[in-house]
Order: structure tokens, then C-alpha cells, then sequence
């Protein structure tokens, strides 16, 4: 995929924000938690790719979200590309939210099992 298409929000958001440049540098591990996140979807996705744990991923994330002064990860996108860190190209966008982890499937069998197992 080389240059997936915006929603127009986004678009708008990127043009719009006049956030101020962090005083403190994002690390390199903190851009390339971020470049993985926005280009695969997930933390998870993002933490195999990297080779790393989710929380690993996540205090990355976290950093750069305090750096940035920001709460959520779609503002900290959208600030990371106005400032440099990203291009537009990195990033995902996905029409539908992304498939559960096998463990989230087996977790919500065994629910059905055990409802379906006291009904009868």
C-alpha cells in the first residue's frame, strides 16, 4: 500500500493544529513504536513487529503522548506528521476495526461454553 487515503477529519485536524514542537526529542525507540502503531493498526500488531512486549509499545506511546502534550494516540498522529515525525504514507487506515487476538476468541468461547452449559 503506498499512499492510503485520509479521512477527511484528519485531513482537517493536520491542517488545523498549531501545536508547539515538543522541548524533549522523541527517542528512537518512541518513533519506531509509533511508526509501527500507525502502520499495522495495533499495539499488539505494532509490539510483534518490534519484537517487543504490548506494554513495551504502550510506555513508548505514553512518552511520546506526554512529550506531546496530547491524550490520545490519533492526536499524537496527527502532531507527529505536522512536526516531521511522520509522512502521511505511514499511515493506516482501517475501514473496519481489526480482528481480535486469538486469545480475546478463546476467552469469549469459553463465556458461550459456560452460558450455554447453564441454560441446559
Amino acid at each position: 500500500m503506498d499512499s492510503p487515503l485520509l479521512p477527511h477529519a484528519v485531513v482537517r485536524m493536520v491542517a488545523m493544529s498549531n501545536g508547539l514542537p515538543p522541548t524533549e526529542r522523541p527517542t528512537c525507540l518512541e518513533l519506531a513504536a509509533l511508526r509501527a502503531v500507525v502502520k499495522l493498526g495495533t499495539t499488539g500488531m505494532a509490539a510483534e513487529e518490534l519484537h517487543v512486549s504490548y506494554h513495551t509499545v504502550e510506555w513508548h506511546l505514553h512518552h511520546l503522548k506526554r512529550k506531546a502534550r496530547v491524550r490520545h494516540l490519533h492526536q499524537l498522529a496527527v502532531l507527529a506528521i505536522r512536526w516531521g515525525w511522520l509522512e502521511v504514507g505511514e499511515l493506516v487506515v482501517l475501514t473496519q476495526p481489526p480482528t481480535p487476538s486469538s486469545r480475546g476468541r478463546a476467552a469469549r468461547a469459553a463465556k458461550r461454553t459456560r452460558t450455554n452449559g447453564n441454560s441446559t
